[in-house]
């Protein structure tokens, strides 16, 4: 048995417990979930995304009292730069807007299963005035939770109990979720969803928080950083994949010559797909180069090769783009044994092939974006969960 499968394995044993982990699970008189059956879950279970509603203002907002306090901290919450620069970080208009259980964070690297945690992963974005109707900046924070591992167990558990007495088929294609965008946010399931999140989750379970600010409002400019969260104080998260050491990583886009991007600093991954990040220059590169940058597009893709230890911010946001852009243009594809497979996770929408938009689980405006990572990403908890013993 491999080391993320016996991690896997232990998680699902020791949460079926009655106790919960020392120190780390929320709350003295956890619900009783109920027994657990892994070959229940499905995609909508472990990677929710909320609908914006006419408002916004039925989603959670990251000053929402949590167990222990705000689900952000607002000593977090100050460490991390503006995301939206038309606006200053307002704690009560950034919303959750999806959610990810991940039975093993981070997973997998290059060189194979590596110790992991159970991790649930929060992503709010500044909701705000666009053009008459409310709408999410492009930008976003993500909440990494660890609440140990009773407690991750009983979040999953009690979420798929709540979807399936909301009538969700266990292979919902995956967008917004069916039950929240049939009831919203305040309907049944969107308040018992609410009621787990904000129960089971809060501060003293808070590991880290990440970021990608929309840096320019009108030329596309991104900066990703984030901060690691020990004992509720944060400290700077070096960030991997660079050819020189940032706490920060910027991707501009220039308008012209088919979405040109660039970085700073430049990337320095062991899976280098920035030949695709100028279409022109790419364009008479050669077939061999060509065919090169498109294979590691598809590595940055998997989640069976990368994870979010081994590939930069930047590249996994863009990946689908430069994959799609080199079939479509160099005649590449689509099979490879590098593309993942994510067969049993159907999308309920399309995914988006214009560069700009590197939302990977989120909105783009009011815009629902998923990205290839996310959907493979999502397919491989499923199997992973599916698969226990």
């Amino acid at each position: 048995m491999s080391r993320a499968r016996l991690a896997l394995a232990t998680l699902l044993l020791v949460a079926a417990c009655d106790g919960a982990s020392p120190g780390t699970d929320a709350g003295s008189d956890p619900v009783d979930a109920g027994p657990f059956d892994p070959a229940s879950v499905g995609p909508t279970d472990v990677s929710i995304l909320w609908p914006l509603g006419a408002d916004g203002a039925d989603l959670v907002a990251v000053s929402a009292s949590a167990a222990g306090g705000p689900l952000l901290p607002a000593s977090v919450l100050g460490a991390i730069p503006p995301l939206d620069r038309e606006a200053p970080n307002d704690p009560a208009t950034i919303r959750v807007v999806s959610m990810r259980l991940d039975p093993c964070f981070p997973g997998r690297d290059l060189s194979g299963p590596v110790p992991c945690r159970a991790q649930v992963r929060l992503v709010a974005q500044p909701i705000r005035d666009v053009g008459g109707s409310v709408g999410a900046a492009d930008a976003a924070v993500h909440l990494h939770f660890e609440p140990g591992e009773a407690a991750w167990r009983r979040i999953l558990t009690r979420i798929v109990a709540a979807s399936r007495a909301a009538g969700v088929d266990r292979d919902a294609p995956l967008g917004v979720h069916p039950a929240l965008a049939a009831g919203g946010a305040s309907g049944s399931f969107g308040r018992a969803l609410q009621e787990i999140l904000l129960t089971e989750l809060g501060p003293a379970a808070l590991t880290r928080v990440t970021f990608v600010t929309r840096e320019l409002p009108r030329a596309p400019q991104w900066r990703f950083g984030g901060v690691e969260v020990v004992a509720g104080a944060p400290s700077t998260l070096p960030l991997v994949g660079l050819a020189t050491p940032s706490d920060t990583l910027t991707l501009d886009m220039s308008v012209v010559g088919g979405g040109l991007y660039t970085t700073s600093p430049a990337l320095d991954g062991v899976d280098d797909a920035t030949l695709l990040f100028d279409l022109e220059s790419a364009a008479s590169a050669g077939a061999d180069a060509q065919r090169a940058a498109w294979v590691a597009a598809l590595r940055i893709e998997s989640p069976d090769r990368h994870s979010p230890e081994t590939a930069d911010c930047a590249s996994c946001h863009v990946a689908q783009h430069l994959a799609r852009d080199a079939e479509r243009d160099f005649g590449l594809g689509p099979d490879h044994p590098d593309r993942y497979d994510a067969a049993g996770v159907a999308l309920a929408l399309a995914l988006p092939d214009v560069r700009e938009r590197i939302r990977a689980f989120g909105y783009f405006e009011r815009e629902p974006q998923i990205l290839q990572r996310t959907v493979n990403e999502t397919a491989e908890v499923v199997r992973r969960i599916r698969a226990t013993p």
